[in-house]
């Protein structure tokens, strides 16, 4: 029975994952670099902050319990989880000061934080300069 349970386990962990603005699906720790995704950012800057290492972040694992799935299922509660975040690009590319949305549970918003910590950047230039950037991204957890 345990064989089963694992089984089971790793099958709704398969079906977890991550969309972002482009509705792309990725799966959790996926690589997101050369998929377009590009957060929005703003500030006195003469070129944008670019991603160059960003992995999507990991669904939840609170979240995959199959009796868990099929009860929001049945009281058709959603099964997806729309997260925005706010964050600054410091001239070393690392982001700092990230905020997220309130997300219930809050599973969600500390998953995005964890992966945005982990992301660089080429920071944005003002004269050839790195400069700060202050930058916004949304990404939906989906599950189904």
């Amino acid at each position: 029975m345990e064989g089963k349970s694992a089984a089971l386990a790793a099958c709704m962990a398969a079906l977890a994952g991550c969309t972002f603005g482009n509705n792309d699906y990725l799966r959790p720790g996926e690589s997101i670099v050369d998929d377009g995704v590009v957060p929005a950012c703003t500030g006195d800057y003469d070129t944008a902050p670019a991603l160059v290492a960003a992995k999507a972040p990991v669904f939840p694992v609170s979240m995959l319990n199959p009796t868990l799935i099929e009860d929001r299922k049945t009281r058709r509660l959603p099964m997806s989880w729309q997260v925005d975040s706010s964050f600054d690009v410091g001239a070393d590319g690392v982001p700092a000061n990230i905020r997220t949305s309130a997300t219930d549970p809050t599973s969600f918003g500390h998953h995005t934080t964890i992966a945005i910590r982990a992301w660089r950047f080429a920071p944005a230039t003002r004269g050839g300069l790195p400069v700060t950037a202050a930058c916004t991204f949304s990404m939906s957890f989906d599950l189904g």
